[in-house]
């Protein structure tokens, strides 16, 4: 009886961790990290183009492609204040672009120029104004919504800037220099405080920030460096670490830094500098590249080796990884379905084989409990740590429909202040029940029942950030007996009553 019920239930395939679901050859390197959109669209920027990508689940396919000119660095995500969403990208040849995200067309009348090298993303503040600096030594801050410069401000002594700045929740941008010297800088552009730490090698990546305000960066002489919000310098690592480290570092729930290095050695260091792991994790290959911490606790991330990690918080590697992909310097993302996306190019290539690879994990998106768990923040790139607001649901105008007639349901203007949309979730809560399809998308449909007076339908849309909040909409759809139908009943009714 046993055996005859196991071999008449149905068969599920369940998804792998660890398993590439497909990669999609670019033909150009990606040294950038993907970003995510709301809507699952995934934008890379390879060499001198950024790409959309749709995810189709057997595969991906570009959905449009806009050539920038010179290397494009890792895009940086935010709405446009009309539903949809806009994509900020910095090039190598000094210019700043805004894409609309929906075609890749532009949304300002120029790029922003700075006449001068761009090495990194931009930041992006709470107030919309967005932050690049440049390796001839030059702070720009330019507004969003237009394109324009607020203010410049100088570090021409300190042999420039090749890493991108962060900005904390009061609006201060940090940033490092080619020299070890680090910078705080008021939103109005007015210095706060400098120091050089004693730092004898030069920033080249972006810090993280704790969840009491500390900074933690790497520099290129092998020391982790720990400052307070004010300039004080905590600790720099005991430990000389094998190698230069050149990313940024992420910072778990708890608080643990973790940083690579080109040797290809990962460090696990307290938030009092002390070791956490008592000997690094090493890989096959130098580490260019920010691990993400996933929801699930587990840290993620590629080699120059051609292989991507999945580690435990203790340092021991996950069942089923590594996974073989390419070399990269790309850093992964986590998309709340558990999809890994990270982007590769091939040993020594400067132009070919970039590929962007999709990898099952158990993770349901990054860890978003933790202060920094991954590059630049957030799946939008924003570099900021800013508290997260609510997401605000919009389901739309109410609506009259006709019995048997399809109705759809527009979640599209809901938006989120910050990180993004993760979720939609559409749900019935009054009147003749109805059958809805794609109700855990922006868009969801059903047919109208048939009633015999008009009836008001009422749903309710729920839509959930990248953060964990949440916001709810109402909408109601009044349904009403088809004209049509009712004429044909009466004219059966009144002119053929007497026919029997």
């Amino acid at each position: 009886m046993c055996l005859f019920l196991m071999a008449a239930a149905p068969m599920v395939s369940w998804a792998k961790t660890g398993e590439i679901r497909w990669n999609l050859n670019i033909g150009s390197r990606i040294t950038a990290s993907p970003a995510i959109g709301d809507d699952g669209t995934i934008y890379v920027a390879a060499d001198a183009a950024l790409y959309a990508i749709e995810d189709e689940g057997d595969g991906g396919s570009v959905r449009w492609t806009a050539a920038l000119g010179s290397t494009v660095f890792t895009p940086v995500i935010a709405s446009d204040g009309a539903g949809g969403l806009t994509i900020y990208v910095a090039t190598a040849g000094g210019r700043l672009y805004a894409i609309a995200a929906k075609d890749g067309t532009a949304q300002w009348d120029s790029p922003f120029e700075t006449g001068e090298t761009i090495a990194a993303c931009p930041a992006l503040d709470g107030d919309g104004v967005l932050y690049i600096g440049t390796t001839a030594g030059r702070l720009y801050a330019v507004q969003s919504e237009d394109g324009k410069a607020r203010w410049s401000r100088p570090f021409t002594t300190d042999g420039g800037i090749s890493a991108a700045p962060v900005t904390d929740t009061d609006g201060v941008i940090y940033v490092g220099t080619a020299s070890g010297r680090f910078y705080a800088v008021s939103p109005d552009g007015t210095e706060k405080w400098n120091s050089p730490f004693g730092a004898d090698g030069a920033i080249s990546a972006a810090p993280a920030i704790g969840s009491d305000g500390t900074l933690y960066f790497g520099t290129s002489d092998g020391k982790l460096y720990a400052v307070g919000a004010d300039g004080t310098k905590k600790w720099n690592s005991p430990f000389s670490a094998d190698g230069e480290l050149s990313a940024s570092p992420s910072i778990s729930s708890s608080g643990v830094i973790y940083i690579g290095t080109s040797a290809g050695k990962l460090y696990a260091v307290r938030s009092d500098g002390t070791a956490y792991w008592s000997d690094p994790f090493e890989a096959d290959g130098a580490l260019y590249t920010t691990p993400v911490i996933g929801e699930d606790g587990k840290l993620y991330f590629g080699s120059w080796g051609g292989r991507l990690y999945a580690l435990y918080a203790d340092g021991d590697e996950v069942k089923n990884w590594p996974v073989g992909i390419s070399p990269t310097r790309s850093s992964p993302v986590i998309r709340n379905s558990g999809i890994l996306y990270i982007g590769t190019q091939t040993t020594g290539s400067t132009t070919s084989q970039g590929r962007l690879y999709a990898v099952e994990t158990d993770s349901d998106g990054i860890r978003h409990s933790a202060p920094w768990p991954m590059i630049a923040h957030d799946l939008r790139h924003t570099g900021r740590n800013t508290g997260n607001q609510s997401p605000e649901a919009d389901a739309g105008a109410d609506q009259d429909a006709t019995s048997g007639g399809r109705v759809s349901l527009d979640g599209s203007a809901s938006d989120d202040p910050d990180f993004g949309i993760a979720a939609y979730s559409w749900t019935q809560t009054d009147g003749t029940s109805v059958t809805l399809s794609d109700e855990d998308t922006a868009f969801a449909s059903f047919t109208a029942p048939g009633v015999s007076d008009a009836e008001p339908l009422s749903f309710e849309l729920t839509v959930t950030d990248n953060g964990g909040q949440t916001s709810t909409d109402t909408v109601s759809v009044r349904v009403e007996e088809d004209d049509s139908f009712c004429f044909i009943r009466t004219v059966r009714r009144g002119i053929f009553s007497h026919i029997r």
